[in-house]
């Protein structure tokens, strides 16, 4: 099958992310395991090789995204699980800059995808603990994950924030992730 991007110079990374989608879809409603996805270079238009392969990346994963409940017996809906997404008509550097862009695409897609899973978690899953172990999951690298509990926010003085988890069963924890960059000389949020 073939999925139109339209006129050269309106295509667009997010006209280019949709069109990944709805490849995926469509492989997925044919109930196939695998499909590849053939683009060429000359229908990107302006968009660099490099953005391109992140669009892609992020339209075919996010695009096949479907909320899962935690349960020991897993959905058997047919889905399009893999694909091979290839440039073609672009020289060496045109393709290794999209394989770069597919590569950063899919850790961007598996970001979202988590929180996604975190936020579509009923409130009975999605504790504050399993919260913070998700986040402590985060931590490494520049990435660093600190845990406050009740005591901790106590002393701190987070009055209003204890006030609304006196309500609830669950002890209170405040997460606070840190990304570092070394030499960095000012703070991009606080």
């Amino acid at each position: 099958g073939f999925v139109g991007l339209g006129p050269v110079a309106k295509v667009d990374t997010e006209r280019l992310r949709r069109a990944a989608a709805v490849a995926q879809a469509k492989a997925a409603e044919v109930g196939v395991a695998a499909f590849a996805l053939q683009i060429g270079a000359a229908s990107l238009g302006e968009v660099t090789p490099e953005a391109a392969g992140m669009a892609i990346a992020e339209g075919l994963a996010l695009g096949a995204y479907r909320y899962q409940p935690p349960s020991k017996e897993r959905s058997k809906e047919g889905k399009a699980t893999a694909c091979q997404v290839a440039l073609h008509g672009g020289n060496k550097a045109a393709e290794a800059a999209f394989a770069n862009g597919l590569h950063l695409g899919q850790i961007a897609a598996a970001a979202t995808v988590f929180a996604r899973d975190l936020e579509n978690h009923p409130s009975n899953l999605c504790t504050p603990t399993a919260l913070a172990k998700a986040a402590q999951r985060l931590a490494g690298g520049r990435i660093r994950c600190k845990v406050l509990d009740r005591a901790a926010m106590q002393k701190l003085g987070m009055g209003a924030l204890l006030g609304v988890a006196a309500g609830s069963s669950q002890p209170p924890k405040f997460v606070v992730l840190e990304y570092r960059v070394p030499k960095a000389k000012t703070n991009v949020c606080v």
